[in-house]
């Protein structure tokens, strides 16, 4: 490995040895040395052999009467002259265009592996490549996963293995049967057929004239979309008007426009930063909502559905649905019976006719009224809260406004801490629960 000079002089070189680096070379028989050399960084000729080893060119090289069957890394300029075979074992790569020259490029072009100037490829089969230039394949199979930098413009072809693209990718009458994983831009033309394996991912833009007939593979929707009658599998992005009806949703949708949900089972998460509207479905995962949710009452829930968020919900049936809401920042009467689960109330919620077995926590913002309604585990209250007609059979702890009714019952069990104010006719009632006392209290027959 050389980086400074090195001299040499009538020396023999062996099978296998190697030269490596970018320094300079002085020596009397460079022709014998060629052979031997890996990075080439001045001007050179390889003639009358077979390369069976990677080379790298920094500098001026000539290839003549040469079988290439090895890696050929191109930095500097390299001309291949017409003698030159190139064997199945050759692999071209250049970063910067126009950098080689040959009479007819045709030869060459399937050996590349990353190209960096203007080429076309007919007929052909192409595995694992790189494209930082622009390239047109014609009548071509891509059998290998393609990266895509530049402009690759695929006619007449077929691809069959996954896609990256981040620059400019062309589709016209060929068939695309695998995965595009776009963040560039996508151009769809009128003939393109679609494959069974055919996903679209990524945020890039995709051009099409037949946006209904794409529409099932994009990942993202910025106009008026419907999608019926399919399985949404990979995950999807809503920025404007769509409408999913008769499908079965399996991958999350995000939502920041208008989304419809029709006729569908939901199998997938859902954030909504906008308009959600649930029709006559079956929805069984959670729902972020920090938008609008409107929920009709055909909605059929499943063991694992959730909502979340502190967007606003719209439901005529709100008791049906509030067992399923795990923050409540709305107004609303429910009346949810033998009830077991956590109550968190941001909003002005009411709870009647119930019996209430799970923690209950009632926010700053909150205002909670417990009417004719049973209570038997801890709650907690920073907001507002009322008992009417209740019977409170836990511990309340209180550092906002709690307000008893006289037909409220305080059960064996209840306690009272905190220092927030209550408000109640007969102080009496709860004088053996304060710890501080801010009006006028008796205390008779009592342990202090």
């Amino acid at each position: 490995t050389e980086r400074a000079n090195i001299t040499t002089y009538n020396d023999y070189y062996t099978k296998g040895a190697r030269i490596m680096g970018t320094g300079v070379i002085i020596c009397n028989n460079t022709y014998d040395l060629i052979p031997f050399i890996q990075d080439y960084n001045g001007t050179y000729v390889i003639e009358n052999m077979t390369l069976s080893v990677g080379k790298q060119n920094y500098g001026n090289l000539t290839i003549r009467n040469t079988t290439l069957n090895s890696t050929l890394t191109n930095n500097g300029y390299l001309t291949i002259c017409d003698d030159v075979i190139f064997g199945e074992s050759c692999q071209i790569s250049e970063f910067e265009p126009n950098k080689i020259n040959i009479n007819d490029t045709s030869r060459m072009v399937p050996y590349i592996y990353q190209y960096y100037g203007d080429y076309v490829v007919e007929n052909a089969t192409l595995d694992a490549r790189n494209n930082m230039g622009n390239l047109t394949l014609i009548n071509t199979t891509i059998t290998g996963q393609f990266s895509n930098s530049g402009t690759l413009t695929l006619i007449n072809s077929a691809l069959t293995n996954g896609m990256g693209n981040s620059g400019t990718l062309i589709v016209e009458n060929s068939t695309i049967g695998s995965w595009i994983s776009n963040s560039g831009t996508l151009i769809l033309g009128d003939n393109v057929t679609i494959g069974p394996d055919l996903d679209i991912r990524g945020r890039g833009e995709v051009i099409t004239n037949d946006t209904e007939k794409f529409a099932p593979y994009l990942p993202t929707y910025n106009g008026n979309i419907l999608l019926e009658n399919i399985t949404i599998s990979g995950s999807k992005t809503n920025n404007g008007n769509l409408t999913i009806r008769n499908c079965t949703v399996l991958q999350m949708i995000t939502n920041t426009g208008n989304l419809t949900i029709e006729n569908c089972t939901l199998n997938g998460q859902i954030t909504n930063s906008g308009n959600l509207y649930l029709k006559n479905s079956t929805t069984n995962q959670r729902i972020t909502n920090n938008g609008n949710l409107t929920v009709d009452d055909d909605i059929e829930f499943g063991t694992n559905f959730q909502i979340m968020g502190s967007g606003h919900i719209y439901a005529s049936d709100m008791s049906k649905l509030f067992p399923y809401i795990y923050q409540f920042y709305e107004e609303a009467t429910v009346e949810v019976g033998n009830y077991t689960k956590t109550i968190n109330n941001y909003g002005k919620l009411t709870i009647e006719n119930s019996t209430l077995s799970g923690m209950m926590t009632n926010y700053a913002s909150g205002e909670l009224t417990l009417k004719n309604t049973t209570t038997t585990v801890r709650a907690t209250n920073a907001g507002r809260m009322e008992l009417q007609n209740a019977t409170v059979n836990n511990l309340i702890q209180n550092s906002g406004t709690l307000i008893i009714s006289d037909d409220t019952i305080l059960g064996p069990n209840f306690s009272l801490s905190g220092n927030g104010q209550i408000i109640i006719n007969d102080t009496q009632r709860v004088a053996d629960y304060l710890t501080t006392y801010t009006g006028n209290i008796v205390l008779t027959n009592k342990t202090i």
